[in-house]
Parts: structure tokens; C-alpha cells; sequence
């Protein structure tokens, strides 16, 4: 459905496979297909933005909520996350999701008495985390800029999950032997790349 509404109109900037296209026009035809409900599948919400930024449904809140809870690709509409806390099977945030299969892919299916030491407080990725960690018995600690003993919590962790967009917080020194440490943050180096 969305390949006809695309071929219905013209984009006139990059291209791609023999056809230009504008990024914007590209995401102006989905957005209004995706809410005219001509695609029945997921729609992605850019959680990153503040009010400043243009978000034309006011504040956050605002902006999740006017996200179908059925296309929120990215578990962060109000009712996803309540069903989440509640145990209630709903679309999970991508991120933290990945993080469970990187553990169960690494051989840490049952974490069942583990203690999990999540670095970050984020609505995105350290709270849904350490709410899935929880799901999986491991004892969970959240740490972040008040948290007194950062070294001391890391050093007891067997999982650390690095989630606070601060390039090479958690130094090798903090991590015991035979401990997994996923660092899903993205930084900037000085040049602007990501490190």
C-alpha cells in the first residue's frame, strides 16, 4: 500500500535506483499513510526531540500518545509501557529487547539470581531494561549521576548494561571476571564520529 502512494508522487533530491526521491517527502507519505491506517503495521516515534524541536503534539507525552499503541514499534506509548510494568504481553522498546537476546545468545538464558547493574535511569533504555532483567530473576540495581559507590555496584555485577550516552563510563578495573558488559550507548568522539 505505501509502494502505490509513494509512486503516486513526485521527489525531486536523491537518487536511489533510478528514482529521485526527498527524504522528506518520502516520510511526509508514510507518516499520512501510516495515519490514514492504510498500513496496518508499526510506526517509529523520535523520542529525542523536546518541544523545541517542532513536535507538533506538544510535549512528549503528547507526541507518544498520538502513536496507535498497536504501531508503536518502540514500546513507548503509555499503555505499552503499563502493560510492560503489569507483566502483559505488548509490543517491548527494541533496545532493551535486543539486549535479552544478546544475553540469551551469549548463554545467559536463566538469569535467575544474577545481579544486574544497569548504568542509566532512561524511560528508553534503563528503566525497560531493568524491568526485563527483573522479568528474568536477576537482582537489578539502576545507577546513575546520584547513585553514591558506582565502583562498588559495578564490581559485584554479573551483567552491566551501559546505557548513558557517556563514552568509556564503566572502566575495565570495575568489571569482575567472567562478567558481561553491553555498552548500547551512542557517543561522539571529537571529529563527530561515533565512538
Amino acid at each position: 500500500m505505501i509502494n502505490d502512494i509513494l509512486a503516486e508522487q513526485t521527489y525531486d533530491v536523491d537518487t536511489v535506483s533510478g528514482a529521485t526521491f526527498s527524504s522528506s517527502g518520502i516520510m511526509d507519505a508514510v507518516a499520512d499513510a501510516l495515519e490514514s491506517g492504510q498500513n496496518e503495521s508499526s510506526q517509529p516515534v523520535d523520542s529525542d526531540k523536546d518541544d523545541a524541536a517542532g513536535g507538533e503534539n506538544g510535549s512528549e507525552s503528547g507526541r507518544l500518545e498520538a502513536i496507535s499503541p498497536l504501531k508503536d514499534v518502540d514500546g513507548f506509548h503509555p499503555q505499552n509501557v503499563g502493560k510492560m510494568y503489569i507483566g502483559e504481553k505488548t509490543l517491548l522498546p527494541c533496545t532493551p529487547k535486543g539486549i535479552i537476546r544478546i544475553l540469551e545468545e551469549l548463554g545467559f538464558g536463566d538469569l535467575t539470581g544474577k545481579k544486574a547493574v544497569v548504568f542509566g535511569r532512561s524511560n528508553i533504555v534503563g528503566k525497560p531494561i531493568a524491568k526485563l532483567l527483573l522479568d528474568k530473576n536477576a537482582t537489578v540495581t539502576i545507577c546513575h549521576s546520584k547513585t553514591k559507590n558506582i565502583i562498588e555496584e559495578a564490581r559485584q555485577a554479573d551483567i552491566i548494561v551501559s546505557a548513558t550516552g557517556q563514552a568509556k563510563l564503566v572502566k575495565k578495573e570495575w568489571i569482575k571476571e567472567g562478567a558481561v558488559v553491553i555498552d548500547v550507548g551512542m557517543n561522539r568522539d571529537e571529529q563527530g564520529k561515533y565512538d
